[in-house]
């Protein structure tokens, strides 16, 4: 799964008068979900400003501020920045942007990032039970997946091939209790991970660990 990044410029000069449009957080904008924008035009009252967006759904939320939700779906993204209505309405300008994709959230288990550390020590197994999903975005609030399930396997100390499933997102105690006795460098997978995300069961990608 992708959440999809907007990256655009935060200044720009109509013939009118200077908009000012920023993003509250970052440089950049996420594709479904609300991103803080605070938008203004100098010398001219916030409540006779009026916005409009192509490529998302933009709402005011107090003076100047504003909640854009742009489309995974578009390419291209635009903001408009208006004062006045009917004949009077005044445009100030509009605001342009490209979408693009960005990585879906890393896979912990415990506090072990399996995409950067896939070595866990032994003694280490007993305190990382909880498989989770952490986004690398800190400065904004990012939706995370929820795991719902999944499968782990391995090759056990005999060398027969174990598959377990797994309801939820906590590696039974009596699970790592055995996986704690496999031969050092024994990887172990984790795969079929279901994960809830938006009200919809979503599929995520797999990751794996080596016993230490």
């Amino acid at each position: 799964m992708f959440f999809p990044l907007l990256i655009f410029s935060t200044l720009y000069i109509s013939a009118q008068q200077m908009a000012v449009v920023s993003v509250d957080k970052n440089n950049y904008v996420y594709a479904g979900i609300g991103n803080p924008i605070s938008i203004a035009v100098p010398g001219i009252n916030s409540s006779e400003i009026s916005v409009e967006a192509t490529g998302g759904v933009i709402n005011k939320v107090d003076d100047g501020k504003y909640s854009f939700i742009p489309s995974a779906t578009n390419k291209v993204a635009t903001i408009d920045v208006y004062s006045g209505s009917g004949d009077k309405k005044t445009g100030h300008g509009s605001i342009s942007f490209r979408i693009k994709p960005i990585p879906e959230p890393d896979c912990y288990l415990g506090s072990v990032n399996l995409s950067i550390f896939p070595t866990i020590s032994k003694s280490q197994l007993n305190s990382m039970s909880m498989l989770v999903y952490r986004s690398s975005i800190t400065d904004i609030e990012i939706p995370v997946p929820i795991i719902t399930k999944f499968v782990l396997s391995y090759k056990n100390e005999k060398s027969i091939f174990v598959e377990k499933s797994i309801l939820g997102n906590k590696i039974p105690a009596d699970l790592i209790a055995e996986i704690s006795k496999l031969n050092e460098g024994t990887k172990v997978f984790i795969t079929d991970i279901y994960a809830s995300y938006n009200n919809q069961t979503q599929m995520m990608s797999s990751c794996s660990f080596i016993v230490e």
